[in-house]
């Protein structure tokens, strides 16, 4: 996957795990007990979504790391 794709994969799974924090919260509110396959599920998805947004951080394969810097060299001072 691209790092554009993470991204994209990032807020769909944020957006699922909102959701399921919702539903999650509704059903504790009304004092219904909450199986653990659905804790599993919201820390599972939420824990994907932060792979991915960390995956969305990566420069693609053969691109130098510039941020921060003045100039795309290696030797390039700080900004």
């Amino acid at each position: 996957m691209t790092p554009e794709q993470h991204a994209v994969r990032a807020e769909e799974l944020a957006a699922e795990a909102e959701q399921l924090y919702v539903d999650v919260r509704l059903e504790v509110e009304a004092g219904d007990d909450i199986d653990e396959p659905i804790w599993r599920w919201l820390d599972t998805t939420v824990q994907l979504g932060q792979l991915h947004a960390t995956l969305a951080l990566r420069q693609p394969a053969g691109q130098p790391f510039t941020a921060g810097y003045e100039g795309a060299g290696p030797d390039d001072p700080p900004a």
